[in-house]
């Protein structure tokens, strides 16, 4: 009877010490949920200096923080559309632009930039990462998303008019000219 007593106990505390273990080693082995990456707009100009150094900056911290943001360019000074994205989403963000690297990250914009930017870009990085995402700014993204450029057509009524008035002229110098 005492070796069925201790073959009951054992059973016991193997049923009740098993789960305890179990759940143990899953909880040491619970993944880490990946957030998506923050989107960074920047628009720079192709033979810009400070945009080159903004750029090689953002190079340097891809290797510990490039899962945090994708970084999208846009080069506004060969490009009429790009400007005037830039200029809409400044205005949008309530900046008056007055040159480049202009950098939105979240909130968070930079007009020009200079090696002791890093750190305040790096915690907007940060922060804005940090957020869950239904909750992340998304002023930037919604207007480039939404963003539809007007390019200056061709007024074929301006060219129009201006052909009349030099025609009406022409005419007008030979009849006089006829005339004396």
């Amino acid at each position: 009877m005492k070796k069925f007593l201790n073959i009951v106990l054992v059973f016991v505390f193997t049923i009740l010490l098993v789960p305890t273990f179990v759940l143990a080693e899953g909880e040491d082995k619970k993944e880490e949920v990946k957030k998506a990456p923050i989107q960074i707009y920047e628009f720079y100009g192709s033979s810009c200096g400070y945009c080159a150094a903004l750029n090689s900056w953002f190079e340097s911290i891809e290797k510990d923080y490039g899962d945090y943001f994708d970084l999208v360019k846009y080069e506004v000074w060969g490009s009429e559309k790009n400007n005037a994205l830039m200029n809409g989403v400044a205005q949008k963000m309530g900046d008056a632009v007055n040159g480049v690297p202009y950098l939105i990250v979240g909130d968070y914009t930079l007009n020009g930039y200079s090696e002791s930017d890093n750190e305040a870009i790096l915690k907007a990085i940060l922060d804005e990462y940090g957020k869950d995402e239904s909750s992340r700014v998304t002023t930037a993204t919604d207007y480039i998303n939404n963003f539809k450029f007007e390019e200056k057509e061709f007024n074929g009524v301006v060219v129009g008019v201006v052909v009349a008035v030099v025609a009406v002229g022409l005419v007008v110098i030979i009849v006089k000219a006829r005339e004396e």
